[in-house]
């Protein structure tokens, strides 16, 4: 069995959720490859592959525990995630 996939010039964002890092940091790569401006959220398995997935060219990697919770909000405002995202590293900071 083959599986195709394609990223429409259209698209504004892309969640690559395999269970398989490695899979995800190919289709990351693959993604970006085809479209440089689509925003990707690639899961990762543990804080290591986050790294990874971020030179493949994902936007953000995402844990499963985070993925579940903060994923959908993520791809529909992604720059609003961001922010939520900065002010809570600020506060587990301090």
């Amino acid at each position: 069995m083959q599986h195709f996939a394609f990223v429409p010039a259209e698209s504004r964002a892309l969640a690559t959720v395999l269970p398989n890092a490695a899979a995800n940091v190919f289709i990351t790569l693959s993604a970006r490859s085809l479209n440089p401006g689509i925003e990707i959220i690639a899961r990762g398995e543990v804080f290591t592959t986050e790294s990874k997935l971020l030179q493949a060219g994902a936007n953000r990697g995402v844990l499963p525990t985070h993925m579940a919770r903060n994923g959908s909000q993520m791809i529909l405002y992604p720059k609003g995630a961001r922010i939520r995202a900065r002010s809570r590293a600020g506060r587990q900071s301090s």
